[in-house]
Parts: structure tokens; sequence; C-alpha cells
């Protein structure tokens, strides 16, 4: 249930990632919290922020090595393949575990 709830919040944008706190909280920079120039979103930080790279490393080889793009949709809106489906989307609850980004999503 942990889990599904996790994937729920992503997927309807409903975390605690800098971007959304900043929608609700005047002068609360929306920029990455790990110091990136960019917006801290969902996308920003689960495809695209360098330091996330190390973490994420499984989930993009495994897409790759199927030809799935890496993308936010296709990491959290997986292939209809059962077994695609089901790895990566437990290579991105481990990435998620791993990097800290469960206690802000």
């Amino acid at each position: 249930r942990i889990k599904n709830s996790l994937l729920h919040r992503i997927r309807t944008n409903r975390n605690r990632l800098n971007a959304r706190v900043a929608s609700f909280t005047q002068d609360f920079p929306p920029l990455c919290a790990q110091g990136c120039a960019a917006v801290e979103t969902a996308d920003h930080a689960l495809i695209h922020c360098p330091a996330y790279d190390p973490y994420r490393r499984n989930l993009r080889q495994f897409l790759l090595e199927r030809n799935v793009p890496f993308t936010f949709k296709t990491v959290i809106n997986p292939s209809s393949d059962s077994h695609t489906n089901y790895t990566t989307r437990n290579l991105l609850l481990a990435f998620i575990q791993k990097s800290g980004l469960v206690n802000r999503l």
C-alpha cells in the first residue's frame, strides 16, 4: 500500500518537492534542493537531476536495454509488458528509496 501511495503521489503531482511547495508558500524557492538551477519537479528529480544519476543507473539501463526511452512518462507509466512493468516499478521504487527522495515524494 505504501508503494502504491508513493507512485500515486508522483503521478498526481502531490509531493513535497520544491516546485510544489513553492506553489503554496510565498517566498519559497522552487529550485532543486541538490543545488541545480532547475525547478525541482518530479520530472527533474526522477529523470534529469545529475545528483541522482548514481541512484537511477539501474532503472535507466534496464529501460534503454529494452529500447524504451528514459522519460518521466515511461518511468511512471511503464509498458504493457508485465515483466517490464513489474521490473520498472521495482527499480523506480529502489531508486527513490536509495536516493532519499522517498521522504519528499
